[in-house]
């Protein structure tokens, strides 16, 4: 027998079956006493919390992703890896650096504007020699660095102004470049990549899809991919999950451009060529044409690439070409042996029939690859500046300001466009006049600049010494 059964209360709560749940009433009765008798017990002491020292917390631990499951940091650690040895295939050219993608060992592509930036530094730095030769007045130039101070820039190639490419000749100590495919050998919705340099040569990259594939319907868009390509971006090269190219992306005025790698190949290999081309395409006219047009001869001007012209050509697509620089044009062979025989940036004197009218005017000839020539710099001592004459807006761009001049003196500043004197614009015709009879005559004038947004009033006060 259980000795708590000889007590009278247990027996009765047994026989009543209330046993157990008095048990578990007293069990929890004694828990809410001694809680309440705790809480009556006096606090430690501070001295004893000191004793005892700071609570010792569990060192840090560090932040380690497990890469086989988590499926977002492990695609942009691949990335990251994949760009890093992408990076080694770009180069940097320019005084304004522009991202160039090498597509041979030493031969980079990039942007026509990376050309007309180097054009444009190799200009102001020719114009500061001469401005610094022995016997030039008031040695010195204020602006630009010195001469030697200007990086050497990568030889320029050519140019395809259509396509707005360049090709650039770099020094590559461990001759590199990408290996090229073609975009149709991925599938849509394959994971690629937009890889770039910043000015500072750090690491640019975007990841993304290819979201469609069609060369066939539009030459000019090959594809289309999902790229928010960040408004830095001025040339990019875009690559797939194994860094192979597939395709450029380059920044015009209208947005980003994508060119397929097989057709950025194709470019490189004409013009590294040397394959020169014409701003004109011409054809024959037939006997009939030339009598019910009224044409004793010449060639039917089919095209005319605009942009190899710094000002608007006076040759127009549907003139007939019948005189190219005081030689009469008898069909095309014969106008493409005058054109070729032409010496590059030299003036043309040219007649055309439009109509039953005949234009005589004349233009200057295009680089060998259809890049407007460059006006001859022109330099005025006695204001002390050199420029170049920039037919679109009809303005003087100004490169050189040598120091202690007049011109230095009122303000102005090498990237200043001169496009007025005494409030007058300046006539394209003859845009030395007013410069010239400064030149003869010095005395105050009035120059209208235009510096990036704003136009200033300058006056210009001749020097004395």
């Amino acid at each position: 027998m259980n000795p708590l059964d000889r007590l009278p209360i247990v027996r009765t709560l047994r026989a009543r079956g209330l046993l157990v749940p008095a048990a578990v009433v007293f069990a929890v009765a004694g828990v809410l006493v001694e809680g309440a008798l705790q809480r009556e017990s006096p606090p430690e002491t501070v001295d004893a919390v000191a004793e005892m020292g700071p609570p010792t917390l569990p060192p840090p631990v560090g932040f380690r992703p497990d890469l086989e499951k988590t499926p977002l940091t492990y695609e942009s650690d691949y990335w990251h890896q994949i760009g890093r040895r992408a990076a080694d295939n770009l180069v940097l050219i320019g005084t304004e650096p522009t991202p160039g993608v090498l597509v041979a060992p030493g031969l980079a592509l990039t942007s026509i504007d990376a050309a007309l930036d180097v054009a444009r530094a190799e200009r102001v730095r020719q114009a500061e020699a001469n401005e610094a030769a022995p016997g030039s007045p008031a040695g010195g130039a204020a602006g630009p660095a010195a001469p030697e101070h200007f990086p050497r820039a990568p030889r320029l190639v050519g140019v395809d102004v259509g396509a707005r490419l360049a090709l650039f000749a770099v020094e590559d100590a461990t001759p590199s470049a990408f290996e090229a495919i073609d975009a149709a050998v991925l599938h849509e919705g394959a994971f690629i990549a937009a890889v770039t340099l910043g000015a500072d040569g750090s690491l640019g990259l975007t990841p993304g899809h290819l979201v469609s594939i069609s060369p066939d319907a539009w030459p000019e868009r090959p594809f289309e991919v999902s790229i928010g390509f960040p408004p830095s971006t001025a040339v990019a090269a875009l690559i797939d999950l194994d860094g192979r190219l597939f395709g450029l992306a380059l920044r015009h005025d209208d947005g980003m451009h994508l060119v397929a790698a097989r057709t950025a190949l194709a470019i490189a290999a004409r013009l590294h060529a040397g394959q020169s081309c014409r701003a004109f395409d011409v054809a024959d006219l037939d006997d009939t044409a030339r009598r019910l047009l009224g044409a004793p001869g010449g060639v039917a001007v089919e095209f005319v690439l605009e942009s190899a012209f710094a000002a608007p050509p006076p040759v127009q697509a549907g003139d007939i070409l019948v005189e190219w620089n005081g030689e009469s044009v008898g069909g095309a062979e014969e106008f493409a042996a005058l054109y070729d025989g032409t010496e590059r940036g030299a003036r043309v004197d040219v007649r055309v029939l439009r109509g039953r009218r005949r234009v005589s005017a004349s233009l200057r000839m295009p680089l060998d690859d259809c890049r407007p020539a460059p006006e001859p710099l022109a330099r005025f001592a006695a204001l002390g500046i050199t420029v170049e004459w920039t037919a679109r807006n009809s303005s003087w761009n100004v490169l050189v300001i040598r120091a202690d001049s007049p011109a230095a003196a009122a303000g102005l500043e090498p990237g200043d466009l001169v496009v007025a004197v005494d409030g007058r614009p300046l006539d394209p015709a003859a845009p030395r006049a007013a410069f010239d009879r400064f030149e003869r005559r010095p005395r105050a004038m009035v120059l209208t600049v235009q510096r990036q947004a704003r136009t200033k009033l300058l006056t210009v006060t001749p020097s004395h010494d």
